[in-house]
């Protein structure tokens, strides 16, 4: 049985780790946008008003009426399930791909375009773009499986070469 090794470019790894990187930092501040908005709509738990919520909390429940605060962090809330969604799975897969890339520079762009079109995605979500917010997320999810071709690739054609 032949042992397969899979060849991985420095650049490649860097980029992605960076990706990574910038990512989760992205995913905390949209965390703490929304928790703040939660708190102003005053959707956060009762107690919370205890260590600094401005007005009182409770869920949402009883309000009996849509505010602009609600609204905004419902929009957050929907933002991050979204991020919950997508953020994971991507960057799992472009990990996945990295050992066995058939081009390390394509990686590297798919990796980077993966990282700036969910960005872009929140931006867009955030600021109530819908039709900008429907293209990044398409774009991104495009550079993600881009990506997975790359190493399906690179994968295939290590196996035929041992």
């Amino acid at each position: 049985m032949t042992h397969l090794e899979p060849i991985v470019d420095k650049n490649t790894v860097i980029a992605t780790f960076i990706v990574t990187i910038v990512l989760f930092f992205k995913f905390l501040v949209c965390s703490l946008k929304q928790a703040k908005a939660r708190g102003k709509a005053g959707l956060r738990a009762p107690e919370d008003v205890k260590v600094g919520s401005v007005r009182q909390q409770n869920f949402g429940v009883g309000e009996g009426k849509e505010t602009v605060e609600h609204e905004s962090a419902v929009r957050w809330n929907a933002l991050i399930r979204n991020d919950v969604e997508h953020l994971p799975s991507g960057l799992l897969l472009l990990w996945a791909s990295l050992p066995f890339v058939k081009n390390a520079n394509a990686h590297i762009a798919f990796a980077v375009g993966f990282c700036v079109f969910r960005i872009l995605h929140s931006v867009f979500f955030a600021s109530a773009v819908p039709s900008l917010r429907f293209l990044s997320f398409l774009l991104s999810l495009a550079c993600v499986i881009a990506a997975v071709v790359n190493g399906l690739v690179g994968l295939d054609e290590l196996v035929k070469s041992n």
